[in-house]
């Protein structure tokens, strides 16, 4: 898929996907993503649902209103772009 569907499909600036690309790339981030599980304890005040990705050593956090094929779409395509 090229740069400019994606991020048509996805509502995303291209500037902003190459933005991270260039960025990853001067780090050297790792070409893997890691899914982890995560445990949520009854009784925890939250401010607001937050989930935080690591594609090496650069940190995405999404809302709450993120839909999951987004996060997982733009982060698998930032981790094979590297």
């Amino acid at each position: 898929m090229k740069q400019g569907d994606f991020c048509r499909s996805r509502k995303v600036a291209v500037s902003t996907l190459q933005y991270w690309i260039r960025k990853l790339r001067r780090e050297g981030a790792r070409k893997r993503v890691q899914v982890v599980p995560v445990r949520v304890i009854r009784g925890t005040p939250v401010r607001e649902a937050e989930l935080e990705a690591r594609v090496g050593a650069v940190a995405i956090r999404f809302t709450s209103e993120v839909r999951a094929e987004y996060a997982i779409a733009l982060l698998r395509g930032l981790a094979e772009s590297c």
